[in-house]
């Protein structure tokens, strides 16, 4: 029998009627994830941590679950000392939850061991993206992420599926493609959608008017739907929609299963694949209805250069002036831009045409013909593109990736990588040529011969990840990456001018307002976060090479005289030990061939 007077999670189990749960562990500690927090606790649910890097605000009072005075009070203590008088003890993280999931003594404080659901209530999706490139190993926990839109009016749970298929990216993916008529309208409406509506970590509150009471009644629906998720623990994925009727108190909600993702690596390059179940059944039953001719279509999805995946989730059929033939599938383009315009338009301009697809009639690699289609598809759109083929009877198996994308690379990689280790080791490679009979060479030449190419091409790699370390120590020492600071008020990089036009650009594409100098002062991280989304976001829309090519040849100066910087100590050293080598072989004069005769 309870002691009187005294709550533990058991009796609070008991009093809900409420089934037991393996532990949780919380990243975000704002509105949605305190209150989710409370009701996990209050239904007796063990909460071993809770993670959050922000402080509390007086903004904060309009919805988060915890009352403070007016002082900056952190998150996640805050959340942890209120869960204590629910019988709770959790550990409290004051951390970057991206950052610190690059380190393995994070990750245990982030999800401790025996935590059996890792909740994120961030609505960040560069925490949502971090979360999914852990691990099973690194981070063994099962994930689930609850978030807010349309102003509370909708919500959403992802529960990702066993050994991290589908992830919490692949399931946001899975979402864009499926929304209903009235689900997109909430998520994706500039004056009520998913970029205004961030409770957490990632976001400005202030700027979604919406009363506590609504946020608590989609919230604590939300938590249910998570018990019920985290109790069954299914071997897939799973999502969940829920949205408040127009003009009524009722609200439904929307269940979807699902399945594991295909993940093949993607030719030529680091990148993978990451093919829906439903769109691997999509070909199958496209490549049915075509037994004796090549078919084919259009892959849509989305990509990330964080994550180097390519994620499907969606196809278009192929145009009705598409040519079938026993060898060859040629896509045709009738009404092909105003279906890709108006699928790019439905997902919220999240999804894109990443690639095509085409069947083969027997089970072979790439072809000439498809690889010489993989570099015009390459051309014709920013990298990556993706071109995948299949045998009749399978779902895809190879997948040729459109080279411009490493033809770029390679560029990129002699002249910014090769070139200043070629310049590092050049004295060695002298020293070892001419230690050679190259009139008359043997197998020792040949062999030699291979072994300067392989040092060249390991140089290069090594050049890479020294000037890497080079940049970090750099920005260091500097105040971090000058990009996250010229748009700063308080910089003077560039005149004011140029800043609030810059700053209003910027704005306007990731809908979000622009930090004012104030609000730099009182929250110095959150406008670190917006201008840090302005550095993605030029990022992701500049690959285009042709079109940004001074850019593009800026990077690759840049990279140039970091990888020479990085490299200038050991190359001082070779150069010394080339001097004293040459210096022996002329006193000693070795049988080397530059010695003969």
């Amino acid at each position: 029998m309870e002691q009187l007077g005294r709550t533990t999670p058991a009796l609070l189990r008991a009093v809900s009627a409420a089934p037991s749960y393996p532990p949780f562990s919380l990243v975000g500690c704002g509105s949605v994830g305190s209150k989710t927090a409370l009701h996990l606790a209050r239904a007796g649910a063990q909460i071993l941590a809770v993670s959050d890097s922000n402080e509390l605000r007086p903004h904060n009072m309009a919805r988060h679950a915890l009352v403070r005075p007016p002082l900056p009070w952190p998150k996640a203590f805050e959340l942890s000392d209120e869960l204590a008088l629910l019988g709770q003890k959790p550990e409290a993280h004051l951390i970057d939850v991206v950052r610190g999931l690059k380190r393995a003594d994070n990750r245990l404080l982030i999800s401790p061991p025996g935590t059996g659901t890792l909740l994120n209530t961030t609505a960040s999706s560069l925490v949502r993206d971090a979360l999914s490139m852990v691990s099973p190993a690194e981070l063994p926990a099962r994930m689930a992420e609850i978030a807010l839109f349309g102003r509370g009016r909708g919500g959403f749970v992802f529960h990702k599926g066993s050994n991290r298929n589908p992830s919490l990216a692949d399931l946001q993916a899975v979402l864009s493609a499926t929304v209903t008529p009235y689900e997109r309208t909430l998520l994706f409406d500039p004056e009520f959608g998913l970029t205004q509506i961030q409770i957490g970590e990632g976001c400005g509150s202030m700027t979604m008017p919406m009363t506590d009471a609504r946020l608590s009644a989609m919230t604590a629906m939300a938590t249910e739907e998570l018990m019920r998720l985290a109790g069954a623990n299914a071997d897939g994925g799973e999502l969940v929609v829920g949205v408040a009727e127009p003009d009524s108190p009722s609200t439904s909600w929307r269940r979807l299963s699902v399945s594991k993702f295909l993940e093949i690596p993607v030719e030529g390059s680091e990148w993978t694949l990451r093919l829906s179940s439903h769109v691997a059944g999509m070909i199958r039953e496209e490549t049915a209805r075509f037994p004796n001719v090549e078919t084919g279509g259009l892959l849509i999805g989305s990509c990330s250069s964080l994550m180097k995946t390519v994620t499907v989730v969606d196809l278009i059929e192929a145009p009705e002036d598409s040519v079938r033939t026993p060898t060859l599938f040629v896509l045709g383009t009738k009404g092909m831009k105003n279906r890709i315009d108006a699928r790019f338009e439905e997902s919220g301009r999240s999804l894109l045409d990443v690639g095509t697809w085409h069947s083969h009639l027997a089970e072979q690699g790439p072809s000439p013909t498809d690889r010489k289609t993989a570099k015009q598809v390459a051309v014709e759109r920013a990298p990556p593109a993706i071109l995948s083929h299949c045998h009749s009877s399978h779902v895809p198996c190879h997948h040729a990736s459109g080279r411009a994308m490493n033809d770029y690379l390679d560029a990129y990689s002699i002249k910014a990588r090769l070139a200043p280790a070629a310049l590092a080791i050049a004295p060695v490679i002298v020293l070892i040529v001419l230690a050679f009979n190259w009139v008359q060479p043997s197998l020792p030449e040949a062999i030699i011969g291979l072994a300067v190419m392989v040092l060249f091409f390991a140089a290069s790699n090594v050049a890479r990840r020294l000037g890497k370390r080079k940049e970090r120590q750099l920005f260091a020492t500097t105040g971090g990456r000058p990009e996250n600071r010229e748009l700063n008020h308080l910089d003077k990089t560039l005149d004011e001018r140029t800043k609030d036009r810059y700053r209003k650009f910027l704005a306007k594409q990731l809908e979000q307002p622009a930090p004012t100098r104030d609000m730099e002062v009182e929250d110095p991280d959150e406008a670190a976060a917006f201008y840090v989304q302005c550095y993605n976001w030029l990022r992701e829309n500049t690959r285009d090479t042709e079109k940004f090519r001074i850019l593009f040849n800026e990077n690759i100066a840049y990279g140039y005289y970091r990888n020479l910087l990085a490299l200038k100590p050991y190359g001082i050293v070779l150069n010394l030990l080339t001097i004293a080598a040459a210096a022996a072989i002329i006193y000693y004069k070795p049988d080397f061939a530059c010695c003969r005769g």
